[in-house]
């Protein structure tokens, strides 16, 4: 297996994380919310027997675990997923990779991983994207612009959860926004998944495409403003499938429970 070398000294990590809901009585526990049904601060339910199958095929239990890959095992099941789901679509992909700010991050349920997101921040070694996009990025590097970047994003098809793939972005953005003050995320995307992007999260198409040979596919880079994701979060951010939007923001967190994973973060919880 390949070997992973992760600099976590000082690194707040979610060991064991479940998507759930804040509550108002200082640090007891946090309690689980229905996938498909948020619900109110004050009716959250006390009892986390709720179930979710979203697609007919999918999950059916009532949480999943996110937790920042600190091993050889849990970067490696991050691995296979994304070189199983990349396979799918016709794709190479090179195992995950590990850096002294780089934050591999993997939904699972029980021991099965449903999907996983790889945050790169950049931190004087570059980033991954530099080999196509370098001048693109300086730009916003020239205008004190503190860029973190997006890549190996997988989520397992057969989960069918926005809730997974929101979640996994909003950790992301806890991480390079909240915590580490970057104000930027850069990914590249091929052909068929820009679209999604630009209406989903409101990216900015931000580099012409162009052949990427790691994947031997045509990519575009895509550039998300921090500022536009803040404003999106505290619009729609838990609201579920009740939100007035098809913005993928309405299955990020609320901004309450944001607050609160922050605090349990800070707090190595």
């Amino acid at each position: 297996m390949t070997s992973f070398s992760q600099d976590l000294e000082n690194i707040p990590q979610p060991l064991n994380f479940n998507r759930r809901r804040t509550d108002n009585f200082g640090d007891k526990p946090i309690l689980s919310i229905a996938y498909k049904q948020p619900v109110p601060l004050k009716d959250a339910p006390v009892s986390a027997e709720i179930k979710f199958n979203e697609d007919g095929s999918g999950i059916d239990e009532h949480r999943f675990k996110i937790r920042l890959a600190r091993t050889e095992s849990h970067i490696g099941s991050a691995s296979m997923l994304v070189q199983k789901m990349y396979a799918t679509r016709g794709y190479p992909a090179n195992p995950i990779k590990g850096g002294p700010m780089n934050f591999t991050l993997v939904a699972y349920h029980g021991d099965r991983a449903l999907g996983t997101v790889t945050l790169a921040l950049d931190s004087g070694q570059g980033l991954a994207a530099d080999q196509l996009y370098k001048t693109n990025i300086d730009e916003l590097r020239a205008e004190d612009r503190r860029v973190g970047e997006l890549t190996k994003l997988a989520i397992d098809r057969h989960s069918g959860s926005k809730y997974i793939f929101g979640s996994l972005l909003h950790m992301a953005y806890i991480y390079a926004r909240r915590i580490y003050d970057y104000t930027d995320v850069v990914l590249e995307v091929v052909p068929r998944h820009r679209n999604y992007y630009v209406k989903m999260l409101g990216c900015e198409i931000y580099g012409e495409e162009k052949l990427n040979p790691r994947v031997n596919s045509p990519v575009s880079l895509l550039r998300l403003n921090g500022s536009y994701v803040d404003e999106m979060i505290e619009l729609y951010g838990g609201l579920g499938a009740k939100a007035d939007t098809r913005t993928l923001y309405a299955y990020f967190f609320s901004k309450t429970d944001e607050e609160g994973i922050i605090q349990r973060l800070l707090r190595n919880e």
